[in-house]
């Protein structure tokens, strides 16, 4: 792969008379350029990859020592450890991001994963074209939040593994693992995967710079001269960047459901409720049974304007499903640690393992909505955020995960009535707020945003729901109904 420029960036690599001096040089560069990092809040993800292991982890080492290491996060992963695969593969990545100021760095991630499965043959070209269209998803959904992404394939020539091979005989040196006796036992194999993984995994936003570890301290040199610059980066990209207000360009046309066509007259009687709501509790009950066993996670997404009884159907939808199955998760504003990571960072940590179902009361919808009408998001933000929730929900649907998405929807008159009632009623004044009068005051702005956010992000495998929410006992009807349709359509 090294000999392909347009797939891997080659960085001269030349031989360093005085080692020492280079090195005391860079590394006071490099500390200097880490605390700049650390005061504008910048983020660095590096991915160390290749044939050459040993090199690789020594590179790792030196470039903890020359770092001040309390804001340096090192992963080196192997194949998925203990719980690690009952989530999405990407899971175990997001939930190690750096937060802003840091510097993560990941050994063996998520290409050379890929590498490794297409030389094990276990993946097929359509399983790899998946993983390659998520690798892009994930790393381009990290750079448009300002995080640089930097990644460094070390490779080490023929004559130089033969060498190492004649100095160690027929011990194999500490350092190698299973993954490299693989890559040695199948060399033609591993380069032909690594080329191809190499090529569709390059990008212009996330370029691999390749470094032919013939010489090891020019080596170490060289790769501390791309930290050197992905830290320059990554600081001023913070520092320099000035958002504008942009225009939302128009939607793509769907088939979206929107506002404007709501059935407000829709209601359901008690008695037809009691015995619809009986039957459902039934069917829910053994579908979330068979999720369980057949290792099917579920994710249920509740958007909707105050007092609209997201709470209500919460509650009814969750009463059938053993509590040993199924989490209730409550977003509010995000705190200090959660506004240091990238936005979708807290809910990536929600995602349930396989056979567990998570209830979203509010979700990552927040960015568009009122994230959106409070300006607590710029415009360059939040526009970008209707791609990036499609690819977040992309990934757990394509690892088997159902998602369902419901927005309820109250009219005003009806949202006035039940805004008093609690106001009347002790032990239901905590659910109304000085915030619920003043988004009511903003009703306009939020209904804009509403209709946008259906409009780009309902697609074929995640769509919306949206229900008349006037009367409850139809809301939760439907909400029941829906899931229970979805489920048995994954089955």
């Amino acid at each position: 792969m090294i000999e392909h420029p347009d797939t891997v960036h080659l960085v001269p690599t030349p031989p360093v008379d005085d080692f020492d001096a280079a090195e005391g040089t860079l590394r006071m560069q490099l500390i200097v350029a880490q605390q700049r990092l650390g005061a504008a809040g910048g983020r660095l993800v590096l991915d160390l990859s290749g044939d050459d292991r040993p090199t690789c982890l020594d590179a790792l080492h030196l470039l903890l020592e020359w770092l001040d290491p309390r804001h340096v996060h090192t992963h080196v992963l192997g194949p998925p450890r203990g719980d690690e695969h009952l989530y999405p593969p990407f899971w175990r990545y997001w939930t190690r991001l750096p937060r802003k100021g840091d510097i993560a760095l990941f050994s063996r991630a998520w290409t050379m994963r890929a590498v490794m499965k297409t030389v094990a043959r276990e993946w097929k070209k359509k399983h790899l074209a998946r993983r390659i269209e998520s690798i892009e998803r994930f790393e381009r959904g990290l750079v448009d939040d300002g995080v640089v992404v930097l990644k460094v394939w070390f490779h080490a020539p023929p004559d130089v593994r033969k060498a190492r091979r004649a100095k160690h005989g027929d011990r194999k040196p500490w350092r190698l693992d299973d993954v490299d006796e693989e890559i040695a036992e199948n060399r033609k194999r591993f380069r032909a995967a690594a080329l191809e993984v190499l090529e569709a995994t390059s990008h212009e936003h996330a370029r691999w710079h390749g470094l032919v570890t013939t010489d090891r301290d020019a080596t170490f040199i060289a790769f501390g001269t791309l930290v050197l610059d992905a830290l320059t980066r990554a600081a001023e990209i913070v520092e320099l960047e000035r958002r504008e207000e942009t225009t939302l360009p128009p939607a793509p046309s769907s088939d979206a459901p929107s506002l404007a066509t709501l059935d407000r007259m829709v209601s359901v009687d008690r008695a037809t409720y009691d015995r619809k709501l009986d039957r459902l509790h039934r069917d829910l009950h053994d579908l979330f049974e068979k999720a369980a066993r057949k290792d099917v996670r579920t994710v249920v997404a509740f958007e909707g304007g105050d007092a609209s009884g997201k709470g209500g159907a919460i509650r009814r939808l969750v009463r059938p499903i053993d509590a040993r199955d199924y989490d209730v998760v409550r977003i509010a504003a995000p705190t200090p640690e959660e506004l240091a990571h990238h936005y979708l960072w807290r809910f990536w940590r929600q995602v349930p393992r396989r056979g567990q179902a998570v209830v979203f009361d509010r979700t990552w919808y927040g960015r568009v909505l009122v994230e959106r009408v409070e300006g607590y998001a710029e415009a360059s933000e939040w526009q970008r955020a209707y791609d990036e929730i499609n690819e977040f929900e992309a990934e757990l649907i394509d690892d088997g995960t159902v998602v369902v998405k419901f927005w309820l929807d109250v009219s005003p008159d009806v949202q006035l009535a039940r805004f008093k009632a609690r106001e009347a009623t002790p032990h239901k004044r905590y659910k109304i707020t000085p915030d619920d009068w003043r988004n009511r005051e903003k009703r306009p702005q939020h209904d804009e945003a509403v209709e946008d956010m259906l409009a780009r992000t309902h697609t074929d495998a995640a769509p919306w729901t949206v229900v008349c929410a006037d009367d409850k006992l139809h809301a939760r009807i439907a909400v029941l109904r829906t899931v229970k349709n979805a489920l048995e359509r994954a089955f």
